[in-house]
C-alpha cells in the first residue's frame, strides 16, 4: 500500500491538469498565423482525480476517529453530498489539487503502521492498488501542461503562461496564456521549453 501512496499526488496532478481550457478559439490571438488545437477537457481524468482524493479522505476520517489521529487540513470547500465526499472543487488548479492529495497521503504514511491494524483497512488497500493502477494505465506517465513561473503575458503582463506538451506525433509543443490567449512565437518555444525542463529538474531535486 505505501508503494501506492507514494504516487498518489503525482497522479492527481497528472490528470487534474486536464482541466487546463486550451485557447478560446479567438484565431487573432494565434501569433505566426499557425492554428493549434485546444487542450481537452478530460472529464474522465477529473472523475478518476476526485475519486482517488475521496477515498483517501473518506477512508483515512473513518478510521482516524478510532486512532485519535486528526487528520490533516482539506480545501475549505470539499465537493461532497451530505457526509459523501465525492472529490476536489473545481475551482483548484492542477498544483492546489495535488498539494491537497499530498497532505492526505503524508497523514496515510505516518500512520500506515496503525492503520494496518484496522479492520477496514482489508478493503482500501485493494480499492486504493486498483484505482491507481487503472488511472496509470488510462494516463501513462506523460508530460502535462506546465505553470511557467516568472513568465509574464507579453500581451496582457499576467504570470499565467502555461508550456503545453504536443498531444500527438506532428503537433508542435505550445505556449499560451490562458487568461489572454496570447500564443507564443516559434521563436521564443525553444527557450521557453529550457525553463520548464529546468523546473522540472529543481522539483525532483526538492521532492
Amino acid at each position: 500500500m505505501n508503494r501506492d501512496l507514494a504516487g498518489c499526488a503525482e497522479l492527481v496532478l497528472q490528470v487534474r491538469s486536464a482541466m487546463i481550457p486550451g485557447p478560446s478559439g479567438d484565431d487573432s490571438k494565434v501569433s505566426g498565423g499557425k492554428l493549434y488545437p485546444p487542450a481537452p477537457l478530460d472529464l474522465a481524468a477529473i472523475d478518476a482525480a476526485d475519486e482517488l482524493f475521496a477515498l483517501l479522505l473518506s477512508a483515512g476520517s473513518a478510521m482516524a476517529g478510532v486512532l485519535d489521529r486528526p487528520m490533516p487540513p482539506t480545501p475549505e470547500v470539499v465537493w461532497r453530498a451530505g457526509a459523501v465526499v465525492h472529490g476536489l472543487p473545481s475551482q483548484l488548479s492542477p498544483d492546489e489539487a495535488g498539494a491537497a492529495v499530498a497532505r492526505l497521503v503524508s497523514w496515510w504514511r505516518d500512520y500506515l503502521d496503525e492503520l494496518a491494524s484496522q479492520p477496514d483497512i482489508a478493503e482500501v488497500a485493494p480499492e486504493l492498488h486498483e484505482l491507481v493502477g487503472r488511472i496509470r494505465r488510462r494516463w501513462p506517465e506523460a508530460e502535462r501542461a506546465r505553470h511557467l513561473p516568472g513568465t509574464p503575458c507579453r500581451d496582457c503582463d499576467l504570470m499565467d503562461m502555461w508550456w503545453t506538451p504536443p498531444p500527438d506525433v506532428g503537433w508542435p509543443v505550445t505556449v499560451e496564456c490562458h487568461s489572454c490567449g496570447y500564443v507564443a512565437p516559434e521563436s521564443d518555444l525553444h527557450r521557453l521549453t529550457k525553463l520548464v525542463e529546468f523546473e522540472q529538474k529543481h522539483r525532483k531535486r526538492v521532492s
